[in-house]
């Protein structure tokens, strides 16, 4: 067991100097990170005017300086609140610019390598745990959403400490553990809605991974379940009182603030629940009457979601790192998958899980456009690049094994 600190001290920098170079970079020499001009990493108060619109931007920030200046969240602009709530912090900390959003989400990114690296060792052993690490801070992909303002830093350390948790609940499985785990499972969900679909698949690894001691089963299944409820339900218990009455589990619809604002917050719940059930009832319709059209693009989603190495559009330099990301470490990944599987490694089944949950809800989710939007295989890219460290390391051993034993004869 490696516990140099020195190894995860040395991951931690990698990611953290490649991060913050990649920020450097691009607010001051790519054409199109600023709008009017491009001074050195500005300290402007409030910089909303020179920030190019840095993912979703506008919306995220809304919300956060909605907190900062009136103490509430409000409505939410279709998005769920932790991710706000982070951006908070980061403002707090470091002001209202450009600092207070990447600064924060670089020392988290950071952070997640290192989770990595414990994930991956405690699946495999340390030589694929390091490479794992080294796989996610080299990773152009995931340095470019580090420093971009969107939910994924956020949400991939919060995927990979529910992971860590499940780790931990089979070696020590309390109570205590359950709920915290269960707990980190509703602040992944309230970064992510998308998360709400793994949910379920999470419940199906519980009864597979305790199957011969079903009553331990059944208390962790209860303890996740309700510290799970209490704090998603809060949330949902909020849009409930706000979107006139209604529930709606996925919080992609957000809620408007309580009080009266000359009687236009009835008008946008009124709208809010109006748009809801219209997506059900088109979804509905769509389904009903041209099912073969519905199966033909989901097929279409199934084919950019899993063999599609960039999006439409993008520039050659994306194309190539993208290419070559998706034409090495993938099928890496789906080496190291298939051998983790044989093995029947618990936490690698809960990871495949995850996988099948993100590739079922983005193949057949209707309203995701894929072809311009594969940052939503983020998530999967994450495991698949732990997976091909371990696929590496099988391959490094078979060749290690064919020199021993041609040096044997």
């Amino acid at each position: 067991m490696v516990n140099n600190r020195r190894i995860l001290i040395s991951i931690f920098l990698i990611a953290f100097v490649l991060r913050l170079a990649a920020a450097i970079v691009y607010l001051n020499f790519d054409p199109h990170a600023l709008t009017m001009h491009r001074p050195f990493l500005p300290f402007s108060k409030d910089s909303n005017d020179i920030w190019k619109a840095l993912g979703d931007r506008d919306r995220y920030n809304a919300v956060a300086k909605n907190i900062i200046t009136y103490g509430k969240i409000g409505y939410t602009h279709g998005r769920p609140p932790l991710y706000p709530i982070f951006l908070v912090i980061g403002y707090s900390i470091f002001g209202y610019n450009v600092f207070g959003f990447f600064i924060s989400q670089i020392l988290l990114a950071s952070i997640s390598s290192i989770l990595i690296f414990f994930l991956a060792q405690r699946m495999f052993n340390d030589r694929v745990a390091i490479m794992a690490s080294l796989f996610y801070a080299l990773n152009p992909h995931f340095i470019l959403f580090s420093i971009q303002l969107y939910a994924e830093t956020l949400y991939f350390f919060l995927i990979l400490s529910v992971f860590l948790l499940c780790q931990k609940l089979l070696i020590k499985p309390t109570i205590g553990n359950a709920i915290t785990t269960g707990i980190f499972l509703a602040l992944a969900t309230l970064c992510r809605t998308v998360f709400l679909v793994f949910i379920p698949f999470v419940f199906i690894w519980l009864m597979a991974a305790f199957y011969y001691g079903r009553r331990k089963m059944l208390i962790l299944f209860v303890a996740i379940f309700m510290s799970f409820s209490l704090v998603y339900g809060t949330w949902v218990a909020r849009d409930y009182k706000a979107i006139l009455s209604q529930f709606i589990l996925s919080i992609s619809k957000a809620s408007w603030e309580a009080k009266d604002m000359h009687g236009l917050n009835k008008v946008f719940r009124h709208y809010e629940k109006e748009e809801y059930r219209k997506e059900i009832i088109t979804f509905i319709n769509w389904i009903r009457e041209d099912p073969i059209k519905i199966f033909n693009r989901c097929a279409q989603q199934f084919k950019i979601f899993l063999f599609k190495p960039c999006a439409e559009g993008v520039s050659l330099r994306h194309k190539v790192v993208s290419s070559f990301i998706f034409f090495t470490i993938f099928p890496l990944g789906y080496l190291g998958l298939g051998l983790a599987m044989k093995e029947r490694k618990k936490i690698a089944f809960l990871a495949f899980l995850f996988i099948v949950s993100m590739i079922i809800f983005h193949s057949c989710h209707f309203l995701t456009i894929l072809d311009g939007e594969l940052r939503y295989r983020l998530p999967v890219e994450l495991f698949i690049t732990i997976f091909a460290a371990y696929g590496l390391n099988a391959i490094l051993d078979l060749f290690s094994f064919k020199k021993y034993s041609l040096l044997q004869n």
